[in-house]
């Protein structure tokens, strides 16, 4: 299967993208608003990473850093795989 496969799975909504230097507390507020538990992180409309729910626990919450102040660059997670509609789905887990 490719990943284009995957087109006839339609998205709920609009995906949602924030960039680096955007607060998390407005990243929360975006994903509890949204219903989702992860936004992508762009910097000059280049994907850098991604800030999850898991992030904002233990990257945040529990180092008791405060959200207003905190950027998603400071907490996101940036070691990420990302694929083209051609990549297969059995290329992505191999690698």
């Amino acid at each position: 299967m490719k990943i284009s496969d995957l087109k006839k799975y339609k998205l709920k909504s609009e995906l949602t993208i924030c960039e680096k230097q955007r607060p998390v507390s407005e990243i929360a507020r975006e994903m509890r608003d949204r219903n989702i538990g992860a936004i992508p992180i762009t910097e000059n409309n280049k994907l850098i990473g991604i800030v999850s729910e898991r992030d904002i626990v233990t990257r945040l919450v529990l180092e008791g850093k405060d959200p207003d102040l905190t950027t998603a660059s400071e907490i996101m997670t940036s070691d990420i795989l990302t694929a083209t509609e051609e990549d297969t789905i059995d290329n992505l887990i191999s690698n």
